[in-house]
């Protein structure tokens, strides 16, 4: 067995792929901490906000966080892992305030919510919205929730559960869904460049990640 060394990954709950607290609700920190248990790394987890991680990563604080959207600064300020899963962003609003979209010009007149440093923000940014911008995602599906915004943009099954989460009982009957995406794209788990520029982790962590994905078991150390 390798002598096991620290690596600290901060994360925020993203149920059901991470959780503080719900063991049933880390679908993908399960097996992420698995591959780097396997190459001989005991894995500590930070929890804290989706922008403070990312922070943190980028100045050294912190080693890696996942999961996270491609883009141009992430691809210049970290090291991507290969592909972790792919998913698919849809606007989440209130059955009864009639939100229906099919092109850029149709989300003008409502009023949108973000999350700061979420890839959504940027994508609706980049149609040239201006998206009203929360700290967390419970925050801003509960001004959802009370009618103060019109639609907002996550992941389905984080977002159905998250509703189920921070809403009082019942709420889920309120809200619903619109099918079309506003994008679908890979995530990646980052790594600090600072740390692991001159590093061959990200590389085996990739190999022994793809393994698992084509094999679906256990890793043995």
């Amino acid at each position: 067995m390798l002598q096991a060394k620290s690596i600290v990954i901060a994360i925020e709950d993203y149920p059901p792929h991470t959780s503080s607290s719900n063991a049933e609700h880390r679908l993908l920190q399960d097996p992420v901490t698995k591959v780097f248990e396997s190459l001989g790394y005991q894995v500590v987890y930070e929890y804290t906000s989706w922008a403070r991680a990312l922070k943190g990563v980028s100045s050294g604080k912190f080693d890696a966080t996942f999961p996270w959207f491609e883009n141009k600064d992430r691809r210049d300020d970290f090291i991507l892992s290969d592909k972790l899963m792919t998913q698919k962003v849809v606007f989440f609003h209130r059955k009864d305030n009639g939100f229906d979209w099919q092109t850029d010009q149709d989300l003008a007149s409502y009023t949108l919510g973000s999350v700061v440093d979420y890839t959504a923000r940027d994508v609706l940014i980049e149609m040239g919205l201006k998206p009203f911008t929360g700290n967390t995602d419970s925050y801003v599906f509960q001004l959802l929730f009370k009618g103060r915004i019109d639609a907002y943009p996550a992941t389905i099954e984080t977002g159905q559960m998250r509703i189920d989460q921070v809403l009082p009982k019942g709420a889920a009957k309120e809200l619903t869904y619109h099918n079309k995406p506003l994008f679908e794209q890979d995530m990646y788990l980052l790594f600090s460049k600072e740390k692991f520029k001159d590093s061959a982790l990200p590389k085996k962590f990739n190999q022994k990640w793809n393994d698992y994905l084509r094999r679906k078991k256990p890793l043995e150390k």
